[in-house]
């Protein structure tokens, strides 16, 4: 989600495309000057301990890559951050799949799909800035908390019924 006037990546039919002017919903807090952050809405909340732990984990990791890209912190900080984000959402995305499978969940499918599609996005943009263009960390800060926002708040949300699942 972006800033209203900058460009922006958001869901279409065909994929994850760009669209400029795409505003945000309101989560993104000012944090000391031009860095924002993502808060946690309780909104978000399974319901299941195990992996709404980890929904707040995913967003205090995305919050540190944020600032490190925003702040324009070192090169090796960005990468770590970055790394650590990537490798964090997908054990958290094996272990929500896990959880779902074992409670016969009926949208596992489609949700195993978004999880599918979310790394090889990123995989895209990594790819650009590995090749120097501009903007392109800004872009994937912009789409992974857009990805993080609407799938908390889309199927994510309609986890609920597992809350007495446990993690």
């Amino acid at each position: 989600m972006g800033v209203t006037g900058q460009a922006s990546w958001r869901r279409s039919p065909k994929g994850w495309t760009l669209w400029p002017g795409w505003g945000r919903r309101g989560r993104m807090l000012a944090k000391g000057g031009e860095v924002r952050v993502l808060a946690w809405d309780r909104d978000w909340e399974t319901g299941v301990a195990g992996l709404d732990q980890q929904h707040q984990a995913m967003v205090a990791a995305f919050n540190r890559l944020a600032e490190a890209v925003r702040a324009n912190r070192a090169q090796a900080e960005v990468k770590q951050a970055i790394s650590f984000l990537l490798m964090y959402t997908e054990t958290h995305f094996k272990d929500e799949e896990a959880l779902m499978e074992r409670h016969g969940y009926p949208e596992l499918a489609a949700h195993r799909e978004e999880h599918e599609d979310c790394p090889q996005r990123i995989d895209g943009l990594l790819a650009l800035c590995r090749n120097g263009d501009p903007g392109t960390l800004d872009y994937l800060i912009d789409f992974f908390e857009h990805w993080l926002v609407s799938h908390f708040e889309g199927s994510d949300r309609r986890l609920k019924g597992l809350a007495g699942a446990g993690h």
